[in-house]
């Protein structure tokens, strides 16, 4: 792209020189060159647009409130346990690499008093990705390549804490909850990645009611959850 751009100054000089010399030809001529160089380079970067990462965000689990069950094991316990996150798919359906892509917690809002409120100088949490959670050196970010799905977990709840909806994130400002009751929560998650137009924001609005068991659809409406494209209203 460098050499387009070094003939097309190069036959913008020449066409000024040319018009004030009243040389028509010359004139013609760098502007055919200008011409054709200009329609090059705007294939050039139309091909670079199609073939730029694209991603997309969903849920794991398609059907409402997008829970997966877990069986866990929990020490000293010997009653069955569950946990159930609350897992988000990101798919590349670009033409290539979606390169350092990171998800981050950027904004947090709680239903209070009839109303949203938003809390105050949050700072952006990266979230961990899912089958990287156990890892004692998790990592932030991800090279996702075309047409496989990713999955990190938003949150999680568990039967033995049955009242807590925890964050999966890797790291957190000591002032900042990671742990919520039970309430209306409405959580930015924000995508970043090297090549895609911008970073993809969506808002996770969680009705959650606290009591959970390992009868699946108890666990079912203990929560709702529902993704939407812009955050509360104030």
């Amino acid at each position: 792209m460098n050499i387009e751009r070094g003939i097309i100054i190069a036959a913008v000089i020449i066409v000024i020189g040319a018009a004030f010399n009243g040389n028509l030809w010359a004139a013609l001529t760098a502007l055919g060159t200008l011409g054709a160089v200009g329609v090059a380079l705007y294939l050039g970067i139309y091909r670079e647009h199609l073939k730029r990462p694209i991603l997309e965000i969903d849920f794991y689990e398609k059907r409402p409130p997008h829970l997966r069950q877990i069986p866990q094991h929990v020490v000293g316990n010997s009653k069955p346990e569950s946990l159930y996150p609350i897992s988000i798919r990101i798919k590349n359906v670009g033409k290539t690499i979606a390169k350092n892509a990171q998800v981050v917690i950027n904004g947090i809002w709680s239903f209070e008093n009839g109303k949203w409120i938003t809390h105050p100088n949050w700072i952006a949490v990266p979230v961990k990705w899912a089958l990287d959670e156990m890892n004692p050196h998790p990592s932030e970010a991800k090279d996702l390549v075309p047409y496989r799905p990713y999955v990190f977990n938003l949150g999680v709840i568990r039967t033995f804490e049955p009242n807590i909806l925890e964050l999966k994130i890797l790291i957190s400002p000591l002032n900042q909850s990671i742990r919520y009751e039970p309430g209306n929560y409405c959580f930015e998650a924000m995508v970043c990645a090297e090549g895609i137009e911008g970073p993809i924001k969506k808002y996770f609005y969680i009705k959650w009611n606290g009591g959970c068991s390992i009868i699946l659809v108890e666990a079912e409406n203990s929560i709702q959850v529902e993704m939407k494209d812009n955050p509360p209203l104030k």
